[in-house]
């Protein structure tokens, strides 16, 4: 069975690895891949960890979370055009 569980996390992982730079969903797979494989090797669970905390912290700075968690303030840029001049007609 171990050796199956290893198969098959290797598959995954390297799929996930090849949509990464193909259209698909790469890091879910890459996190799923390393998970299969964090069961038997100590350094796939690290690897995992640490991917998932990249991610989570990359959807928070794109989600315009800070890092304390609350939203982070937007300022509206109110200049009526480029330089402060306004644009002509």
């Amino acid at each position: 069975m171990r050796i199956v569980r290893i198969v098959a996390g290797a598959a995954i992982l390297l799929v996930g690895i090849g949509l990464l730079v193909l259209p698909g969903p790469g890091i879910p797979l890459v996190i799923v891949g390393l998970a299969i494989l964090a069961v038997d090797f100590v350094w796939a669970r690290r690897l995992k960890k640490r991917l998932e905390e990249q991610t989570k912290a990359f959807v928070n700075k794109v989600c315009g979370k800070s890092s304390s968690g609350g939203p982070r303030s937007v300022v509206a840029n109110t200049d009526s055009g480029r330089d402060g001049v306004r644009p002509s007609n």
